[in-house]
C-alpha cells in the first residue's frame, strides 16, 4: 500500500494549495442552435434567403473574423502565423515566441490551423444542419497579468465556438 507525501509528512505540513490542472470554458451563440431553426431565422432578419445567401453569408462573416484576427496581431506587433499541418505542438511554439521576443504580458501570437469542428451547412432540402467538417481555427496566445499563460480558440465558420483555456498551474505559480 502506497502512503501519499502528505501523509508521510502530515506533522510539518501546516497547508496545502490545490488548483485545477486546466480550465476550459466554452462558448457558442445560443441563439443559433434553437430548435435547429436559429441560424435560419438570423439569416431571414438579416433580409437573406437561406437558400441563395447562406453560402456567400457566412463565407464573407468567415473573412471578416480572419481579417480581424489579423488586424489585432499586426496592431499589437505580433506574429500572425497560418500552419496547414501543426509540426510541433502549438503550446510549445507560443512559449519559443514569448521567449524569443521577451513577451511577460499580453498577446503572444495568433496561430491559425486547420481543424475538426462543428458547423452549419446547408441541406439539399434547404435547412441548415449542423456537420462535422474542417474549419481554420484561430488561436490567441496570450500571457494575463493574473492568469499567466493561456489561450483563446476561435472557429471561424459558423456557429463561431470559442474556447478558453486556463491552465490551473500558471495560475498557482502567479
Amino acid at each position: 500500500m502506497s502512503v501519499s507525501f502528505e501523509q508521510v509528512h502530515a506533522q510539518q505540513i501546516v497547508g496545502t494549495l490545490t488548483t485545477v490542472d486546466r480550465l476550459i470554458v466554452h462558448g457558442h451563440l445560443q441563439s443559433f442552435w434553437f430548435r435547429g431553426l436559429g441560424l435560419a431565422r438570423f439569416l431571414d432578419r438579416q433580409g437573406l434567403n437561406v437558400v441563395r445567401d447562406f453560402g456567400g453569408y457566412v463565407r464573407q462573416a468567415s473573412d471578416r473574423v480572419i481579417a480581424h484576427a489579423k488586424s489585432i496581431a499586426a496592431s499589437a506587433n505580433r506574429p500572425y502565423i497560418f500552419q496547414r499541418r501543426v509540426e510541433r505542438g502549438k503550446d510549445d511554439l507560443a512559449r519559443q515566441i514569448a521567449k524569443r521576443d521577451g513577451i511577460t504580458q499580453g498577446l503572444i501570437c495568433v496561430l491559425a490551423t486547420v481543424e475538426l469542428a462543428t458547423c452549419f451547412a446547408l441541406t439539399g432540402g434547404g435547412r441548415i444542419v449542423p456537420r462535422d467538417r474542417k474549419c481554420l481555427h484561430l488561436y490567441f496566445y496570450v500571457i494575463d497579468r493574473e492568469l499567466g499563460f493561456m489561450h483563446i480558440r476561435i472557429q471561424t465558420w459558423f456557429p463561431f465556438q470559442i474556447q478558453i483555456y486556463i491552465n490551473g498551474r500558471e495560475w498557482l505559480a502567479r
